[in-house]
């Protein structure tokens, strides 16, 4: 999908990629506030790297988003 994204943007001027990712932030038993700190951070490293694959082949802007909840519900 990014990559068919990516083709689409490259042809309207103007464009921007917006990446969105959405943590399930349902904590389970036993969890720790550390462990969701890593999720996040996780979850971060990945828009950063798919934002900077992204801009080897797109010149516009791109945005990422990171939220919490429901993946089902958050994009």
């Amino acid at each position: 999908m990014v990559q068919t994204a990516t083709g689409l943007a490259c042809r309207i001027t103007g464009a921007e990629i917006h990446l969105v990712h959405t943590v399930d932030a349902g904590s389970p038993p036993g969890s720790t506030a550390i462990a969701l700190t890593e999720t996040f951070r996780e979850a971060h490293a990945f828009l950063d790297e798919t934002a900077r694959r992204i801009s080897t082949h797109f010149a516009g802007g791109i945005v990422t988003h990171l939220a919490a909840g429901d993946p089902a519900r958050g994009i």
